[in-house]
């Protein structure tokens, strides 16, 4: 019998099943892709996207157009509730999706972004469209502050925020904030824990070389308008402040 095979979410695990689908690898007798938006941002070059390298257009694909190339529906939509008794999926607006397999990967939200003013004053790296007001809020602050006195706070001291710390460095540089003052706040003892030694020293090299601050072992607890406050008591100042922690 026919099935029907529903994705949930238009990120890349859900890509390399189409790849799979219009390979022949795999044979559903039916896909559909739902994801809030016919466009999708490629999280690897947000990165790139502060420094300056890329367009929001160039981060992009066309989902919609993906989904039909592989023989696949598209539906622009947002899941809101699974009946897996009857095989359905609702999604926002009330429509139902009857699906035979089901296949949810909707991506994920920054740790900590529940805490005190944080989703009021914080900038996201993720999910990835709320990433695009970084670049704009930098040109703000070197605009408003000054070139002199810019002051960047970047929460989360894994790979994705050491990273971005660079690159805002960067983009400060080219905005002629070349004194602005730069800094990388991590709650655990070191750099990108999860990897090996020689990653961490080159990561804490180039944040040198970068003249970024490190702040290690400090917990964020609370965000405000230009600022924020860590468990410590300590409170720095920010004229933009990005939250790049964990998923």
């Amino acid at each position: 019998m026919s099935k029907r095979l529903v994705l949930v979410g238009g990120g890349h695990a859900h890509l390399f099943v189409l790849e799979a689908i219009a390979r022949g690898r795999l044979t559903p007798g039916e896909t559909v892709l739902i994801c809030p938006s016919p466009r999708h941002a490629y999280s690897g070059m947000v990165p790139g996207l502060i420094e300056g390298r890329y367009s929001p257009q160039e981060l992009e694909f066309d989902l919609e157009r993906i989904a039909s190339a592989c023989g696949a529906q598209f539906v622009e939509g947002r899941a809101a509730r699974l009946d897996p008794g009857a095989r359905e999926l609702f999604l926002d607006d009330g429509r139902p999706i009857h699906y035979d397999v089901i296949s949810l990967a909707i991506g994920s939200e920054p740790a900590g972004g529940d805490l005190p003013g944080v989703g009021d004053h914080a900038l996201f790296v993720k999910p990835i469209q709320r990433a695009e007001a970084i670049v704009p809020a930098l040109e703000r602050a070197a605009r408003e502050a000054g070139p002199e006195s810019v002051r960047a706070v970047i929460v989360g001291g894994g790979a994705a925020g050491v990273e971005v710390a660079l690159t805002v460095r960067s983009r400060l540089d080219k905005l002629g904030a070349t004194r602005a003052v730069v800094t990388l706040v991590e709650a655990a003892h070191d750099l990108v824990g999860d990897r090996a030694p020689a990653a961490i020293r080159q990561a804490r090299r180039a944040l040198v070389r970068a003249e970024v601050s490190l702040r290690l072992s400090a917990t964020a607890i609370e965000a405000g308008p230009n600022h924020l406050r860590l468990a410590n008591g300590a409170v720095f100042p920010a004229d933009v402040l990005i939250w790049a922690t964990g998923a």
